[in-house]
């Protein structure tokens, strides 16, 4: 039978209002979710949810941090829920969906709009927001010691200035 996974990274309300588009979409597949320890009650009250798989960790999503007993799974479909449109701000979750190696990736928004999104454009937009990142610090850093120093020598100016000694009188 083919399985389809939920990540619950969005409220277990937006489930309610995702989960008839998910049975629609996905008919004739077993659903399974993947949720944190504090809202497995709450996931386990779907009676179309056959399998409730546990994300013990505290932290948001890392593909580093896999449950172990989803080394055995070959999902057919990952759903990621996005509490917006875009998915924009759902990167670690996507990278997490990569970790898992599902067949296909789809994000399922608020409006219960489930797109397919190719596993390349997960990994070119990682790479587009790190190098994003190196860029920031390889400019900002000068910027941020320059100004530190600039500061630092004023800090020093006003002392001198305030103490009427120069600092090669005695």
């Amino acid at each position: 039978m083919k399985e389809v996974l939920i990540i619950r990274s969005a409220s277990v309300q937006q489930l309610d209002l995702n989960l008839p588009s998910v049975k629609n979409r996905f008919y004739g597949y077993q659903l399974s979710v993947l949720t944190h320890e504090h809202s497995v009650k709450a996931v386990e009250k779907y009676t179309d949810v056959g399998r409730v798989y546990i994300y013990h960790y505290k932290s948001g999503f890392r593909f580093w941090q896999k449950p172990s007993d989803l080394d055995l799974c070959r999902f057919d479909a990952l759903i990621v829920q996005t509490a917006n449109t875009s998915g924009n701000g759902y990167l670690n979750v996507l990278l997490f969906a990569l970790a898992i190696r599902p067949k296909k990736i789809y994000i399922c928004n608020p409006a219960s709009e489930i797109t397919e999104i190719k596993k390349s454009v997960i990994l070119l937009r990682s790479i587009l927001i790190f190098a994003f990142k190196l860029v920031s610090i390889v400019f900002l850093l000068p910027a941020t010691i320059a100004l530190f120093l600039t500061a630092a020598v004023g800090v020093c100016q006003n002392r001198i200035e305030m103490s009427g000694k120069r600092p090669h009188d005695k």
